[in-house]
């Protein structure tokens, strides 16, 4: 699970398109402009699921950490 949530944070971080603004986080993993943080779309556990922004809470869809080296 962890690895999944790192390889998504990745994702999300990646690829900004050049017209979007990049997204700034703050206080760990919250979105300093809307206040949202990213969350797994239905806590789903599978490689590609949707990161999209949520309202901030406890679940582990929204627990994100870097892989240890």
């Amino acid at each position: 699970m962890l690895a999944a949530c790192a390889r998504v944070v990745a994702l999300l971080f990646a690829g900004v398109p050049a017209q979007a603004a990049p997204a700034t986080v703050t206080n760990g993993t919250q979105f300093e402009d809307t206040g949202k943080c990213p969350d797994v779309a239905s806590a789903s556990t599978a490689d590609g699921a949707r990161v999209l922004q949520y309202t901030c809470g406890s679940g582990t869809n929204q627990q994100f950490g870097r892989p240890v080296a």
